[in-house]
């Protein structure tokens, strides 16, 4: 059913449906009919929003199929539609709440979330969605900052006075008040709280105002709104932005202001669909899992090791003296050994299906980009790792490489190895094959029995 909140919670490639099907409803989760036409609409439009669901056919019926995104999309209606991370597809008991924190272990080791909390004991005991979570945090460090109080700055002012104040503006004088000599036109400074960052903050207040549906986080709202009633709301998110000071007398306000950046751009109406508009904080599953890998590989790398995210050295061919299709493997990293070439993916794997029609379920087109990163950063011969994310069904390293077919004299083979990155709260883990040492001595780790690095 529909739940009474209008928040529902799916994961990656599940589907959406106004009607349920008679079976196969495991997957499938109902909205109402005026959120469902509306991201139809919205997948039949040339909107970038679109590729965070397609319209297919199931069951002889329109269903919507949530895609490789996770977030939340909000709909004119006030449906609340939460796409979850689903790496454990094939694990019974994996949860909403298990996803939710998959994904808020990943986004906090990006830049623009180096601030998220996810030891909090609400968040885990409340099971709080996606969106209050994210409106949670952003009101916790909004109340910090009103604590130790909002900063005031001195802004120009003009004004036509019955005293005189600051500095007389001749023109302006003999232009109203030839005849009215009793008024002062006047320039002067006022120190006051109404500076870009306040009303960036205050906006941000009002947006997340209209979405919160838990009673703790309103009541919280409406009196740090209080503490703004001074300020007004920023009429254009760019120009404030751009005026933010980053001095050390502005330091409580970093945490609220990366907030309110993610909650001014994240949630900002787009126009879509007429007057109607969608609000939106999607995530795309692939860069996340490509932005933590590399964050985690970083902090464990040896000083004596080098790592580069997104190489851009090689290309693929040359014309007429030009290069074209750039080669830019997720992560290289140049050990004092030898040189590794690493690329993500956020794809499940099963290593029970080690055959020669499935092999593993890994892509073609995938074997076919390694083979020509390793052709062009190894000459032809080395190792390289495609990762995938720790699941069930893929939670230890291939023991064996694919190994490509050698065509050089020296008889050196490029190697493939598939392995599992563990995701988790204090220390993302890489596992590796028993028989590969050499990736492990370029991190400065503890390694374990189970050939995991942290």
């Amino acid at each position: 059913m529909v739940s009474d909140g209008k928040l529902i919670s799916v994961f990656e490639y599940d589907f959406l449906c106004f009607e349920l099907p008679c079976n196969g409803q495991e997957r499938f989760r109902q909205i109402s009919r005026p959120a469902f036409e509306y991201i139809k609409q919205l997948c039949l439009s040339k909107e970038a929003a679109q590729a965070a669901f397609k319209l297919r056919i199931q069951h002889q019926r329109e269903v919507l199929q949530a895609q490789n995104f996770a977030g939340v999309v909000i709909t004119p209606d006030g449906t609340q539609i939460e796409i979850l991370p689903k790496i454990g597809r094939k694990t019974e008991c994996y949860t909403s709440e298990q996803g939710r924190m998959t994904l808020l272990w990943m986004l906090k080791r990006l830049k623009e979330f180096r601030h998220l909390q996810t030891n909090q004991a609400n968040i885990k005991t409340q099971k709080m969605p996606l969106m209050e979570l994210f409106i949670s945090q952003f009101l916790t460090a909004v109340s910090v900052l009103v604590k130790r109080g909002l900063r005031s700055d001195y802004r120009g002012e003009q004004d036509n006075l019955l005293f005189l104040k600051g500095k007389l503006s001749v023109s302006r004088q003999l232009r109203y008040n030839l005849v009215n000599r009793q008024r002062f036109a006047v320039n002067f400074d006022e120190f006051s709280v109404d500076r870009a960052e306040n009303r960036l903050i205050h906006s941000a207040l009002t947006i997340v105002a209209k979405y919160s549906r838990l009673a703790s986080n309103q009541r919280l709202i409406k009196e740090l709104r209080f503490s703004f009633d001074a300020v007004p709301p920023s009429c254009d998110y760019v120009k404030d932005f751009e005026n933010v000071r980053s001095d050390r007398s502005m330091h409580t306000y970093e945490m609220p202001l990366a907030w309110a950046k993610i909650i001014l751009e994240g949630l900002s109406p787009q126009s879509m669909l007429g007057t109607q508009q969608a609000f939106s904080l999607l995530f795309p599953m692939e860069a996340v899992f490509e932005a933590y890998v590399a964050a985690e590989l970083k902090r464990q790398l040896l000083p004596t090791s080098k790592m580069t995210a997104q190489a851009r050295s090689h290309w693929l061919v040359t014309h007429d003296s030009a290069n074209w299709f750039r080669l830019k493997p997720d992560i290289v990293i140049d050990a004092t050994q030898a040189c590794f070439v690493l690329d993500t993916k956020w794809k499940v794997l099963d290593q029970k299906e080690n055959n020669a029609s499935a092999k593993y379920g890994v892509s073609t087109a995938d074997l076919y980009q390694m083979f020509a990163y390793g052709h062009t950063y190894l000459d032809g011969c080395g190792d390289m790792y495609l990762i995938y994310p720790l699941q069930s069904a893929f939670d230890t390293a291939v023991e064996l490489p694919l190994e490509y077919v050698c065509s050089n004299e020296t008889g050196k083979k490029l190697r493939l190895w598939l392995v599992p990155f563990e995701i988790n709260d204090s220390c993302g883990k890489l596992h590796l094959p028993c028989t590969q040492g050499l990736l492990a001595s370029a991190l400065v780790a503890e390694k374990t029995n189970d050939g995991a690095i942290c």
